[in-house]
């Protein structure tokens, strides 16, 4: 069977790596800083039921996620930042 076969590539044609100085986005240095304390914590570690609290920690780095998260969705979209006061009642 003589079946046609594509020339081996070139030993120099590997993809281009990443810079780096390559900077990560507000919402991929808060993700990383969440996940990486819910890795090595061993209070979030050994939390069995899904259902269950994480550590404070976890908690505040995890609201910072998603206010970075909102953010970003907010200015993709064109929509004013938030107030840092918006959603807590007034005195």
């Amino acid at each position: 069977m003589d079946e046609r076969r594509d020339p081996a590539p070139p030993a120099d044609s590997r993809p281009p790596l990443i810079a780096a100085n390559a900077k990560l986005t507000a919402t991929q240095r808060t993700w990383d800083a969440y996940s990486g304390h819910v890795l090595r914590c061993t209070a979030c570690r050994s939390i069995r039921d899904l259902d269950a609290e994480p550590c404070a920690t976890a908690g505040q780095l995890h609201q910072a996620w998603e206010a970075a998260a909102e953010d970003a969705r907010r200015q993709m979209l064109g929509v004013p930042a938030r107030a840092a006061n918006e959603g807590r009642p007034q005195a």
